[in-house]
């Protein structure tokens, strides 16, 4: 993730007597422009006695430990999106952690979402922090790029998942577009194949911005279709209108209450891709409420703040 402030920035978060310390759980750079940006406001970085420990997770037996282990008795835990789409994990899924104080997300959509399906700490919309947003880019051309659902770390991918990446995969070389596929994990395992023409490549926490700069239309999931979205690219997704899951398929409780408010207009199984290359106006809802503005210093100083003080 690259940093889209322009830094130093007066240093305005404090508590009065010391400046706030913080630690931080990364996962897959996700936290650098948080950090950065609580530096420049004249926040500490520590290691240990942390006023706020920024995670990207609770719910599981590693984040568990990890929470228990280095959290201080005053520690105040605070989570930051693991992922893009990781915010229904606490609607049936997970338990929050007995320490988590709050949550923070990149818009205001995915705060609403929590709210009508009960999530049970503050949630503050920080604005979105990923990247550097781009203005709209109508496609000229239709260079693809396609981002399956990846495997997990132990190897598992939802067979749903594994089967969509293949039915997408199919329609797009029958297409016979240029087509770049960016994989993270065994091809075969995401129910993807060898075809002729087709550039496959392994997926870096680095180069994400640049692949997707490069190209005319991005087809993906996740973090990385709103990576796409917020770079102004054509972008659909392939998550299925149906309920969420986890990406184990665990899924989720509430689906019915907020799926009308969360569900993506651009599916690529079942809409017309060419039709909707030239101008964002199907998604200008959904993106201003799970994209949204750009993450002002200010503003996370002033959450980070309440936080302490709550």
């Amino acid at each position: 993730m690259t940093n889209p402030l322009q830094l130093p920035l007066s240093k305005t978060i404090d508590l009065g007597i010391r400046p706030m310390r913080f630690t931080v759980h990364d996962h897959h750079r996700k936290s650098f422009v948080l950090q950065d940006t609580l530096i420049a406001l004249g926040a500490e970085l520590v290691f240990s006695s942390a006023d706020i420990m920024l995670i990207d997770h609770d719910g599981t037996e590693y984040y568990k430990a990890f929470i228990d282990a280095l959290c201080g008795m005053d520690t105040k835990v605070v989570i930051y999106p693991h992922g893009a789409d990781a915010w229904p994990c606490w609607d049936g899924v997970f338990e929050p952690h007995p320490r988590t104080a709050a949550v923070l997300t990149i818009g205001s959509g995915q705060k609403e979402a929590m709210e009508i399906y009960g999530y049970p700490n503050p949630i503050y919309d920080i604005g979105w922090f990923w990247c550097e947003q781009k203005p709209f880019q109508p496609a000229q051309d239709l260079n693809v790029l396609f981002a399956p659902v990846h495997v997990l770390r132990d190897g598992f991918i939802w067979q749903d998942n594994k089967e969509r990446n293949g039915a997408v995969f199919s329609l797009l070389l029958a297409r016979e577009t240029k087509l770049k596929v960016r994989l993270s994990g065994n091809a075969a395992e995401c129910g993807i194949w060898p075809a002729y023409g087709v550039q496959y490549t392994t997926a870096k926490p680095d180069t994400m911005l640049s692949e997707i700069d490069e190209a005319d239309v991005v087809i993906a999931n996740g973090t990385f279709a709103h990576l796409a979205i917020a770079r102004g690219k054509p972008t659909f997704m392939f998550d299925g209108d149906g309920r969420v899951h986890s990406d184990r398929g665990i899924p989720v409780k509430s689906w019915d209450l907020y799926s009308d408010r969360v569900e993506y207009p651009l599916q690529f199984l079942s809409c017309d891709m060419e039709a909707n290359v030239s101008d964002d106006s199907m998604i200008a809802d959904w993106k201003s409420r799970f994209i949204g503005e750009q993450m002002k210093p200010g503003v996370l100083a002033s959450i980070m703040r309440e936080i302490y003080d709550a």
